[in-house]
């Protein structure tokens, strides 16, 4: 029913949308999908990967001939010729021609592998695959051991060499800024000389985005003082250390399974439980030498008494616990959503316009201190930490064009992001009772 007497007008607050960068991350494949170049895949559970893998070739014959094994695919393999890609050949026998090889491909249906000794003569063919596959596999085997409450991409960057693969992941993550929070990189990737300068196109203070890198013990160093890189040398020390596994999944999966809240609060990185992993064998050398090139590895927590693999020491490769650059950036990502979502309310409600006036200053510092209350609530940021503004009238003094132009540049923050223990010392004194 109409009221010519009352007229009411009604005014709509949207709330923001909770940005889930941070729970977003990609395993990249180095040719093991049927994606295409480019394009990725959401995986919740691990058998959502078996229909996406690249199908195996059979093999019409293996020649061994001055330690250089050629294969011959009964049908064109579809590499590149010329590239230098990783291939596992399965099922030939006799059994020394089976195995993950640097392969040469050096024709439409023909590639070449170095072999030391002479398998002797080819009986049975078998199949090639791509090497990346049974490694796409363990990182979403490894991924999804820890647990199945969160989701995984795949990005698929093509059958080729490792600087190949490497350029077009530069070209995906322009073209893709702030899609992904991490990306777990092959382990070929680690030897590469062109990783490390794209690594530091993504070391900036404002840059929210790492690279898991896999390295061994010679190259682990490297990478140390960049901080886009979160680096791990596996299972140094065991026998056979499982195929199956991918360290560093293991640590993705702690990362994107944190989801901040009064309830879930965010524990430092540096001793974190993991599953799915096989426990490092470490001498104290090397694992002094590690933490000091701020390099991760996973083994038992021995030292608490403690069976379960643990991460150490949780840092990025510029020794910064991952926890101290996941508060800066989960404060980056909350600050700009929050004052973003006030300046469009603020736009749109007649009752309560966000003018540029000091009301509007105060406003926006409020809700900007909320967001930073919350932070410290969930155990990212240390206590105090005080959102400052600059008075209105001393800014447009200061900054007279400023205001005709709808900029204020006047909000600050001191915060000093939450880590935790990683060395106590405790002194103790014993001395013999004196008697008189």
């Amino acid at each position: 029913m109409s009221n010519d007497i009352v007229q009411i007008n009604v005014s709509q607050q949207v709330g923001a949308t909770p940005s889930t960068l941070q729970q977003t991350g990609a395993c990249i494949s180095n040719g093991a999908t049927t994606l295409a170049e480019g394009t990725t895949a959401l995986i919740t559970q691990t058998s959502d990967l078996t229909p996406l893998l690249v199908a195996p070739q059979a093999l019409t014959s293996l020649t061994w001939l001055s330690s250089v094994v050629t294969g011959t695919t009964t049908a064109p393999h579809g590499y590149t010729t010329g590239q230098s890609i990783y291939l596992t050949i399965a099922g030939a026998a006799p059994a020394g021609y089976n195995g993950t090889f640097l392969a040469s491909i050096t024709g439409a249906s023909t590639f070449t592998y170095p072999l030391t000794t002479n398998p002797g003569t080819e009986t049975t063919p078998g199949t090639v695959i791509s090497g990346s596959v049974a490694e796409l596999t363990s990182m979403i085997d490894t991924f999804f051991a820890n647990g199945s409450t969160v989701s995984v991409n795949v990005l698929e960057v093509g059958a080729v060499s490792s600087t190949v693969g490497i350029a077009n992941f530069a070209t995906w993550l322009m073209a893709n800024l702030n899609k992904i929070y991490l990306a777990l990189l092959p382990r070929s990737w680690a030897a590469d000389s062109t990783l490390l300068p794209l690594g530091k196109l993504y070391s900036s203070t404002t840059s929210k985005f790492y690279m898991l890198t896999t390295c061994s013990m010679a190259d682990y160093a490297e990478y140390a003082a960049t901080k886009c890189f979160v680096t791990a040398v596996e299972a140094a020390g065991v026998a056979t250390p499982p195929s199956t596994e991918f360290d560093l999944a293991s640590f993705m999966w702690n990362v994107l399974n944190q989801n901040p809240s009064t309830t879930n609060k965010v524990p430092p990185m540096a001793f974190r439980f993991v599953s799915g992993v096989t426990g490092s064998n470490f001498t104290g050398p090397q694992q002094s030498a590690l933490k000091a090139g701020f390099c991760n590895y996973f083994i038992t927590g021995a030292a608490g008494g403690i069976s379960n693999i643990i991460t150490k020491w949780g840092t990025t490769a510029d020794g910064r616990d991952f926890t101290y650059w996941y508060a800066v950036d989960w404060l980056q990502i909350n600050i700009a959503l929050a004052l973003s979502n006030e300046i469009i309310n603020g736009s749109n409600n007649p009752i309560n316009p966000l003018g540029y006036n000091q009301n509007g200053i105060n406003r926006l510092q409020l809700r900007a201190q909320q967001t930073t209350n919350s932070g410290i609530t969930y155990a990212l940021i240390l206590s105090p930490a005080t959102v400052q503004a600059v008075p209105f009238a001393q800014y447009v003094a200061d900054n007279p064009n400023d205001y005709f132009e709808g900029v204020y540049n006047g909000l600050s923050l001191v915060m000093t992001p939450q880590i935790g223990f990683k060395s106590i010392t405790f002194n103790i004194s014993v001395t013999d009772f004196i008697t008189s």
